[in-house]
């Protein structure tokens, strides 16, 4: 299901209002799955352009945006959301080798 207009709404909603504690830890979830999603179509585009011949920018382009990405998602991680094991995956997916 692609990332729409609507979930970009809820996902606002979910982070304004945080009903519950896990709201916080959903919208990271959500905004690291588009992310993900983002790549993934990125990457299936570059297999699929040796037939159709389209310019683009460079990958180099696209993995800085997907970097500053990131970045922006781990930087919204609150202290006290950095023990919790959701987030330490987060930090996981963004140490770069």
């Amino acid at each position: 299901m692609k990332f729409s207009s609507y979930m970009q709404h809820c996902l606002k909603e979910l982070q304004e209002n945080r009903e519950y504690e896990t709201d916080v830890i959903l919208a990271h979830m959500v905004r690291l799955q588009n992310l993900s999603e983002k790549i993934a179509e990125l990457n299936a585009r570059d297999e699929s352009s040796e037939e159709i011949s389209i310019p683009r920018a460079p990958v180099s382009a696209y993995v800085s945006t997907f970097q500053s990405e990131l970045d922006k998602i781990q930087s919204s991680i609150s202290k006290t959301m950095k023990n919790n094991s959701t987030s330490a995956l987060i930090r996981r997916i963004h140490h770069k080798p």
